[in-house]
């Protein structure tokens, strides 16, 4: 049996269930919804990457082409979000300015 923390799982957004994200374990052929992020449709999402049994997402305000983003936006706090691959549930890891953009998570892993 692979240990929890090595399991293969994946994070991805469920196309017949608009807005939802699950984790999906490979080795278990299980799904797991994710619950406590913000909907989908009021920020943006970046990529993400996973380490130790979690999944690490960058979750900012939605932006337009030109990186300014609109006044409803604004009170999104840009921030990286833990996901739980056991439990299925999301929390903010670290957060930063409002004005910060976050697009993308890379852990350089030894």
């Amino acid at each position: 049996m692979v240990p929890q923390q090595h399991r293969p799982f994946l994070l991805f957004f469920v196309p017949l269930w608009p807005g939802r994200m699950a984790v999906v374990d490979m080795s278990e052929k299980s799904l797991r919804w994710v619950s406590g992020l913000p909907a989908p449709s009021t920020v943006s999402i970046g990529w993400g990457d996973g380490c130790d049994g979690c999944y690490y997402l960058p979750i900012a305000a939605p932006t337009d082409m030109s990186g300014s983003s609109s006044e409803a936006s604004a009170l999104v706090q840009p921030a990286i979000w833990r996901i739980d691959a056991a439990t299925g549930q999301a929390e903010p890891f670290m957060t930063f300015a409002e004005t910060d953009l976050l697009k993308a998570v890379t852990i350089i892993k030894p």
